[in-house]
């Protein structure tokens, strides 16, 4: 078993004797990053014969239901026969949260990594109207940058890998960027398929309208936020099939329009914090600094 590469020996606290064996523990994992197409990515992997996705993609198990216990997070893994690759993806793991990564690696030490980024600034605005899809609510983007921090943490893509990359090898980590996703899917899914040891030949219909997309944001009618909040509400809605859940969403949710607009001030303050980051990211990873255009203005 691999310690972390530094730290103070996190396997220590595992306690595997009480890990029933035909429990299936994931093997890979989709860790972000938010709001760069994580969603797609998820839903064509699930498209491969051996290839196992949660069926609701993310669980938050390490970030926000950890005190379920790891057992339980187990038993929401029901591969069919002839999965290879089983796994999920849940983006609130690369939030810039290190107590997270440490319990990743302490439960799946050899498990695949796999995140997707895209340009920092689009992402950033993205997430904003998630975050009030989400009900959460800020008089504006100014506001959100300043109260919630994994705002712009989830941009600053170096940072966040490296926290990974201190537990678990390059070799167990695939960086993707969403661009290469939308112009040559095939491609792309090849390289994931390889990545998870499954056949890369299978073709995969990418063919679709743009899933989770910020034109599709909602917000909750009352009476469904505050069932948001009860203690049995996601055991519950993992219960029901997905197609329930989509043809009842007209009557649990409105439409959101998000009017998004950047202070100056905080701008250039969000790209002066962003712009060295993405330039050592970039550069790690093989595409060149103009990438996302000018890395010392990031603004397309």
């Amino acid at each position: 078993m691999r310690l972390p590469c530094y730290g103070h020996g996190l396997r220590s606290f595992a306690k595997p004797w009480l890990i029933q064996d035909d429990m299936m523990k994931p093997n890979y994992l989709v860790i972000g990053a938010a709001k760069a197409g994580t969603t797609t990515l998820c839903n064509f992997l699930g498209k491969h014969p051996e290839v196992y996705m949660f069926p609701h993609k993310e669980s938050h198990f390490f970030s926000l239901h950890y005190e379920r216990g790891i057992e339980w997070y187990y038993s929401k893994f029901n591969p069919l026969q002839g999965a290879k690759a089983i796994g999920e993806g849940s983006p609130t793991y690369s939030e810039g949260n290190s107590e997270v990564v440490q319990r990743i690696a302490q439960h799946l030490p050899e498990a695949k990594l796999i995140y997707i980024v895209r340009h920092p600034i689009q992402r950033i605005e993205s997430d904003f109207t998630q975050l009030l899809d989400n009900g959460l609510k800020f008089g504006s983007l100014d506001v959100a940058i300043k109260q919630w921090k994994p705002l712009v943490q989830s941009s600053c893509y170096w940072a966040r890998i490296n926290e990974f990359r201190k537990y678990f090898p390059d070799d167990q980590i695939l960086v993707l960027f969403m661009e290469d996703l939308v112009t040559n899917p095939q491609s792309v899914l090849q390289q994931c398929f390889e990545f998870l040891g499954v056949d890369p030949t299978f073709q995969i219909e990418t063919q679709q309208p743009a899933l989770n997309s910020r034109a599709s944001k909602q917000v909750d009618y009352p009476w469904m936020a505050w069932l948001r909040k009860q203690k049995f509400f996601l055991d519950a809605k993992w219960l029901l099939p997905t197609w329930m859940i989509k043809s009842f969403k007209p009557l649990l949710r409105k439409p959101l329009t998000v009017d998004i607009h950047w202070n100056e001030a905080t701008r250039h303050e969000v790209v002066n914090l962003l712009h060295e980051d993405i330039e050592k990211f970039l550069s790690f990873y093989g595409k060149p600094d103009n990438y996302w255009g000018d890395v010392n203005n990031l603004w397309v």
